[in-house]
């Protein structure tokens, strides 16, 4: 077994100039602990909050995170605001009367993001002729700005918070293979020079990318550790196919692609159901369970590059944990 610490640098280096890691393969993944590991089942309290916009999946998730860990006075909205990758890409003038409540809940653009601000000019209570006012509507100007987040996004929004955690994924930088994925087509293009920058001052940052798979068996044995819970990007598409259906997860079989990117927090596991504790943002109920291969199914899905976000609830980096304290 190959400690994290000797793959970091010489991982990074290998992948990027084409070369072979040090691990090509699913290597067991490693902790810091001096007694075996012999609980049946684990489940860490996370509170479950529910993303507010298609696009806010990440967001929310990290919030989970922070609440957990003991940081309760944030909300989305400042998450918004600190991991801001907004940029102006469309300016579009509207003349009649829109429904706002309607325009705001339903018009958001499903690869770059959402309607995220509104230049809007009010021209008063709106006369339709018979003196009364538009009861909710109004003509208006606005910018359509895409907010595109990426799990790299999300490892520096933790960092930022000095939340101690290790990000894998199979891929350093934004998978150029995507951009013929009409989910990633338009975002990966806008978004490109800037996602690969922020993999290259990662490590001058402080910020634990190694490029690595981890197995869902490996997962397990970490979350019943109780001393860890993972952010996981995973196929929405996939995950809705177990899950009982909701209005939300409608919007997956509206799609024309085979993958639809979406965060959850991992933070519980039962060896005697071989299942998954989840918290789904999307989702209204608070406890969602994943099997095995369900959960390798939705994480390996072409599109993920298994990115995943390991957070230590101890406040220690993650490091050697030998298979022979798995009982």
């Amino acid at each position: 077994m190959v400690p994290w610490r000797f793959r970091v640098i010489a991982d990074k280096l290998a992948k990027m100039i084409g070369g072979r890691g040090a691990d090509d393969g699913e290597d067991d993944f490693s902790l810091p602990f001096d007694h075996p590991i012999d609980c049946r089942s684990n489940s860490v309290d996370v509170p479950h909050m529910r993303q507010r916009f298609d696009w806010d999946c990440g967001l929310a998730c990290v919030l989970m995170v922070l609440r957990t860990v003991g940081l309760e006075q944030f909300d989305i909205r400042d998450l918004e605001k600190i991991c801001d990758t907004t940029r102006q890409v469309a300016l579009v003038f509207c003349s009649g009367y829109i429904d706002l409540h309607y325009f705001l809940l339903r018009t958001r653009t499903k690869t770059i993001g959402h309607i995220k601000t509104f230049k809007y000019e009010s021209h008063g209570e709106l006369d339709r002729g018979n003196g009364s006012s538009s009861n909710g509507f109004m003509m208006l100007s606005f910018s359509v700005l895409a907010l595109n987040i990426w799990t790299v996004d999300l490892a520096y929004l933790l960092h930022k918070f000095s939340v101690k955690f290790s990000f894998l994924t199979v891929t350093l930088g934004a998978n150029p293979e995507y951009s013929a994925e009409s989910y990633y087509r338009e975002q990966l293009q806008d978004d490109i020079e800037r996602v690969n920058g922020l993999f290259e001052k990662a490590l001058e940052a402080g910020i634990n990318i190694q490029c690595r798979s981890i197995s869902a068996k490996d997962i397990s044995l970490l979350i019943l550790t109780g001393q860890c819970v993972a952010v996981a990007l995973v196929n929405k598409i996939k995950l809705s196919q177990y899950w009982t259906k909701d209005a939300q997860d409608a919007d997956c079989y509206m799609s024309n692609s085979d993958y639809m990117g979406h965060y959850v927090v991992i933070c519980g596991f039962d060896r005697g159901s071989g299942e998954f504790e989840i918290r789904d943002p999307a989702s209204p109920r608070k406890h969602e369970k994943l099997s095995i291969e369900c959960l390798d199914e939705a994480r390996k899905s072409f599109g993920t590059d298994e990115d995943i976000l390991l957070i230590s609830l101890s406040g220690k980096k993650f490091t050697n944990l030998s298979s022979r304290l798995v009982k």
